[in-house]
């Protein structure tokens, strides 16, 4: 195993650049995805499992700079390394742990997250909540409370501490420290082909050009919305409104019998609930949850919020 000793702390503004670039990356990594699922037909499907996708995908480029480069991805970048407190290279099993802390953590948090939130939703709805749910509902921000605390304790101590070791809890977990890469032999770096060269300055910043090209196409899908929007704009309504189409009986009970169906869940209407956005009606689950995440309604695309989700009391 590789030993070193760590002759030089990394400064606390150095972590929060790794900490801020994982955290841009991956916000930027899971837009990217929900855009795909939502405008690929094929993979439409596939977007109420698409953070268990964003999960393993995260995971495996995670494990692939943890196992090949002693560093997460971000880390990486900024040319730092993880070593234990001995300066010997982390474990296989530290690495696993470390894999799990900066993955699956994010996920758990998430999915919690959206619990609580829609916990909240039906208190403003005035739903009456299970006995769990209330419990869940006082102790979940406690909870976060406490972990933000001690990573602002572990923060403050690594600014302030010189002896201090550990930046936040993740680090502390699996005993881990950073330090900058040494430097490069320099005559090996001059024996080096052209093709060596860029081989090494790809594998440098492939993380970054991948950042890149992820706000790339941020950018060129909003700025499409934008004109998308501005265009309905421009158009002018001058045409009068048509009256709406006599059915008759037959055509209204196959009418009534379809409109009892969810779009999204393809099941009966549970609590039917009308996007006053668009006008369509799903259940009100469903589409709290696909607005939520979205921001949209699933079948016209028109920018929506959870406001805009209104529950229908339909009389047999």
């Amino acid at each position: 195993m590789e030993s070193r000793v760590l002759d030089q702390k990394v400064h606390y503004f150095e972590h929060l650049s790794v900490e801020k670039f994982e955290e841009y990356f991956r916000g930027a990594y899971h837009y990217v995805v929900n855009i795909v699922f939502d405008r690929v037909l094929s993979l439409v499907k596939l977007r109420y499992f698409k953070d268990e996708i964003l999960l393993i995908s995260e995971s495996l480029l995670q494990s692939y700079y943890l196992f090949v480069h002693d560093s997460t991805y971000a880390e990486f970048f900024f040319d730092l390394k993880r070593f234990t407190l001995d300066g010997e290279s982390p474990s296989k099993k530290s690495k696993i742990f470390a894999v799990l802390i900066q993955t699956l953590v994010p996920y758990i948090k998430a999915k919690l997250d959206r619990i609580f939130n829609d916990i909240k939703a039906k208190l403003a709805n005035h739903d009456i909540l299970s006995k769990k749910q209330e419990i869940f509902r006082q102790a979940y921000p406690t909870l976060v409370t406490i972990f933000r605390a001690i990573n602002i304790i572990l923060n403050a101590k690594y600014l302030l501490n010189p002896q201090s070791k550990f930046y936040n809890l993740d680090y502390y977990l699996v005993k881990n420290n950073l330090s900058r890469k040494p430097p490069q032999n320099q005559q090996q770096s001059n024996s080096q082909s052209s093709f060596g060269n860029f081989a090494d300055f790809m594998r440098r910043y492939s993380i970054f050009m991948l950042y890149l090209g992820l706000q790339g196409f941020d950018w060129y899908f909003r700025s499409s919305q934008q004109r998308g929007q501005q265009n309905a704009k421009n158009i002018s309504y001058n045409e009068s409104i048509p009256p709406p189409i006599q059915l008759s009986a037959q055509q209204q009970r196959a009418s009534q019998q379809s409109q009892n169906f969810c779009i999204l869940c393809k099941g009966k209407l549970r609590n039917p609930s009308v996007l006053n956005s668009s006008g369509y009606v799903f259940c009100y689950s469903c589409i709290t949850e696909f607005v939520k995440n979205n921001k949209k309604c699933p079948v016209t695309n028109i920018k929506s919020d959870q406001n805009m989700v209104i529950k229908l009391f339909i009389q047999n």
